[in-house]
């Protein structure tokens, strides 16, 4: 804008007072004689103490007396001499004028009246330039000092940033902060703007590094001067910091129930604590007291304004929520909220019952109804916990435990479950579970060895848990790498479902095996073997044999085949 208005300035000036290269008198019939061929320049926001120029350049003119410059119209004086006038110009009788060490006087319109003479040496003419502009920079003028502030401690208001300004006046101004007088540059996190009016500190802790005061400037600087805008001090608070809230607390009805704060302070002397109760759906505050020895409603009350608090004997029918605020002399902080809850222990209200008759390899399940909030349950097998077993225990920590495969091992065990909440814990009553063996084998069926075609018969008893219990007996064979298969009654086989299995005309070792099962579905199996004894007749053991003869119903035996069978011949007598 100040350009646009010196511009305006100068062709007005340039119209109004010396036209625009006229002629004072009246030129010789030379036309073209004396014409400025270059103007003066203007120069615009010189810096002071700078040396400016303005000069011509003519064309031909007869012989030139002398150059006039002149300064808004007014003749510089001293003009008749070349030379420095006050040390302030030099070429004022030439075509190029020097202004040294500008200064704000030097300020305005330059011109410059070329006088010539011909013959006689009066003046024939003459011709005055154009104007030239000449501007001196304004030094920066701050016209607001940066402020001081006070503000709390980045930890204590976690993301706070605060800002300083400054309001300077003056063209090409830059700006260069500093912290106690060392220049300070745009880092992330911690200073932005440091090369701006305005500077923003984004974490206080960093930069007061400890300090509670801090000490901010600015330098203000053109190409015509550098200034120093006022010290700002930025006073630190450091009101207490709180590194552990108070928690939730749960306790049994008539319990004690205890809050604790703890709170550091990097300034500001000695920490203060007041604990209030919440009312009014949170929204006000009232603030408690110690109520050691007095008579009054609710807990007895003690460390109202101490780090821990401490309510004795909470009812049921109390329900509080507390915070706390602790203070030093640089303010305060006051912690999150803390809940106060009553709970009653648990009740047992349906026990869990024995399980009887549980067979092995089945399930079974015991049960519990409990009264309470918050319950937790732990089942115990003999008065030791257990846990949730793949193919044996599902449900240990809830209200219903399931043995999911019973083994000969429960039997008579004692199944309980530990009940809990925050207010207290019981125990049920033991469980009893009986589990039913499978029958007893007592007379088992031994090992036979019979003569070929001979009869075999094999016999089994068995006992059970059950009273009074009926026996269902089945008999099986186990062929040579072939299955078992259930035997059934025959020409060769009979009692194949009774206690005593008779088989006829056997040629060859066989497996037999016999199942027990009882009213209940018990189940036992035993097994036996029957072996075939062949005879060898050889001139070597004529003599044996022949007394082996004598021995009714008793095999010879020469030895055994490769297959560990008994090599024998029934008996010839």
């Amino acid at each position: 804008m100040r350009v646009v208005l010196v511009a305006s300035w100068v062709l007005f000036v340039q119209a109004i007072f010396f036209g625009l290269g006229t002629s004072i008198q009246s030129a010789p019939d030379t036309e073209g004689e004396g014409i400025f061929i270059m103007q003066p320049i203007s120069q615009f926001n010189v810096v002071p103490g700078s040396n400016v120029q303005f000069s011509v350049t003519l064309g031909p003119l007869p012989t030139i007396s002398m150059f006039v410059w002149r300064i808004n119209g007014s003749q510089i004086n001293g003009s008749q001499t070349d030379g420095p006038l006050n040390n302030k110009y030099t070429g004022l009788n030439t075509s190029r004028l020097t202004v040294l060490s500008v200064d704000e006087s030097d300020e305005g319109l330059y011109t410059v009246e070329v006088l010539a003479t011909i013959g006689d040496g009066n003046v024939s003419f003459s011709n005055i330039s154009e104007p030239a502009w000449l501007t001196v920079l304004d030094p920066p003028t701050i016209v607001t000092q940066p402020s001081n502030l006070t503000v709390r401690d980045v930890l204590a208001l976690e993301g706070q940033r605060f800002q300083l300004s400054v309001e300077a006046t003056g063209m090409f101004l830059t700006f260069q902060w500093q912290r106690f007088d060392l220049d300070i540059f745009d880092t992330p996190g911690l200073y932005n703007g440091t090369t701006t009016n305005t500077l923003t500190v984004l974490n206080l802790l960093t930069a007061a590094d400890g300090d509670n005061e801090i000490e901010f400037s600015v330098n203000v600087s053109n190409p015509a001067a550098l200034i120093f805008s006022e010290t700002a001090t930025v006073t630190v608070l450091y009101p207490p910091v709180i590194t552990q809230q108070p928690v939730d607390v749960v306790v049994p009805t008539g319990g004690n129930a205890t809050f604790t704060v703890v709170a550091t302070s990097s300034g500001g002397g000695r920490l203060s604590y007041q604990w209030f109760r919440l009312i009014r759906l949170y929204s006000q505050e009232v603030p408690l007291n110690d109520s050691i020895g007095a008579n009054v409603p609710g807990p007895v009350i003690s460390g109202a304004r101490l780090s821990t608090l401490i309510l004795v004997g909470v009812s049921a029918e109390q329900f509080f929520r507390l915070r706390v605020r602790v203070s030093n002399e640089d303010g305060n902080t006051t912690s999150n909220i803390a809940t106060l809850e009553i709970l009653s222990p648990p009740t047992i209200l349906t026990q869990p019952l024995n399980a009887t008759s549980v067979r092995v390899g089945t399930s079974s399940v015991f049960l519990v109804t409990a009264q309470g909030e918050s319950l937790s349950y732990q089942w115990l097998r003999n008065g030791l916990d257990i846990s949730d077993t793949p193919g044996r225990y599902a449900g240990t920590t809830s209200r219903m435990l399931t043995i999911l495969r019973a083994i000969e091992d429960d039997n008579m065990a004692v199944f309980s479950v530990n009940v809990s909440n925050q207010a207290g814990s019981v125990i049920s009553r033991e469980a009893l579970i009986t589990v039913l063996l499978p029958p007893v084998v007592t007379i088992m069926p031994t090992d036979a060895t019979v003569l070929p075609g001979g009869t075999v018969t094999f016999t089994a008893t068995a006992t059970s848990q059950i009273n009074s219990t009926e026996f269902t007996f089945q008999w099986f064979e186990f062929p040579r790498n072939l299955s078992a298969f259930r035997l059934n009654d025959s020409e060769t086989v009979s009692g194949s479902n009774t206690f005593t299995l008779t088989v006829r005309g056997v040629n060859e070792r066989r497996i037999f095996a016999v199942q027990v099962t009882d009213g209940e579905g018990g189940m036992s199996v035993d097994s036996v073997t029957v072996t075939v004894q062949l005879v060898s007749l050889n001139e070597t053991h004529s003599a044996w044999i022949s007394s082996c003869l004598a021995c009714v119903n008793l095999p010879c035996i020469e030895a055994l085949d490769t297959n560990d069978t008994p090599i024998a011949h029934g008996d010839e007598s």
